[in-house]
């Protein structure tokens, strides 16, 4: 800090600058909260990945300690959220899917979502039996029934909750032309109507959708799959979303799966 930016390299000038951002928010602002939303996003191409983007990370954490700073900490990096955090809420559409403290949740994920996740960064686990996602992510304005990862989970159930769009998914995903489908009456999210060109075309789509093709969750949970002439009539259980349940202490999922894991409630 004693000397001009003028006569440092450029890379000690980045980090000058980074430096003086973070020490002026935190001693300004006080002790308190802070908000780092994609921090190690921010410093990419300013800052080279690696080493010096942890000295970055490394330095608020020093902060925190110094100051008696709270972080609230966005990040999808896993190893960035292990090294910096020591609760996590892990998040879908928007809706909380796993909450519990950063060793805990890394050493036992108790919601397939985090399970994806961590399957995913081959550093944290290299077994070959992980779960893999699947499919796309949903529309968050129109969120799937029921759980909201039912769409994407390899270990969804029956009670996980099954609506008319996830037919329409169903079909398209396997490869089924639609030409023909002239239009889709809801009358809920969980009921409603298929209309053909042909009944030809309407008794083929329930065969598809009866078949072993077809997702086994859904056909279990489907109340209804008919054809009736052209058209073909659907209808699921209304199910509510799953709320966030204890499965041990200060440890909570959105799982039905785990549903009978439940352990006590934090306070």
């Amino acid at each position: 800090m004693t000397r001009f930016a003028s006569i440092i390299s450029g890379r000690r000038t980045k980090w000058a600058v980074v430096a003086a951002w973070i020490v002026l928010v935190a001693i300004l602002a006080g002790p308190g909260g802070k908000l780092a939303d994609e921090t190690n996003d921010q410093t990419e191409g300013f800052l080279p990945a690696g080493a010096e983007s942890t000295r970055v990370l490394n330095l608020l954490g020093d902060l925190q300690v110094e100051h008696g700073l709270t972080y609230l900490f966005i990040s999808h990096d896993l190893n960035v959220v292990q090294h910096m955090s020591d609760r996590i809420i892990v998040m879908y559409l928007g809706v909380i899917a796993e909450v519990g403290n950063a060793e805990e949740v890394f050493r036992d994920p108790r919601h397939p979502y985090t399970e994806a996740l961590l399957a995913a960064n081959p550093s944290m686990h290299e077994d070959d039996a992980r779960i893999r996602l699947q499919g796309s992510v949903p529309d968050p304005s129109s969120p799937p029934e029921g759980c909201r990862f039912h769409t994407r989970c390899p270990v969804a159930v029956a009670a996980c909750g099954w609506d008319v769009s996830d037919v329409l998914r169903v079909l398209e995903e396997r490869g089924r032309a639609l030409e023909g489908l002239r239009g889709v009456e809801r009358r809920t999210p969980v009921e409603g109507t298929l209309a053909f060109e042909t009944e030809d075309e309407a008794a083929s789509v329930v065969a598809e959708l009866l078949g072993d093709r077809a997702p086994a969750p859904m056909r279990a949970a489907a109340e209804v799959i008919e054809a009736r002439g052209r058209d073909v009539h659907v209808r699921f259980p209304a199910v509510e979303e799953m709320s966030v349940h204890a499965v041990g202490h200060g440890h909570h999922t959105a799982c039905i799966l785990h549903a009978d894991d439940a352990g006590p409630a934090s306070p």
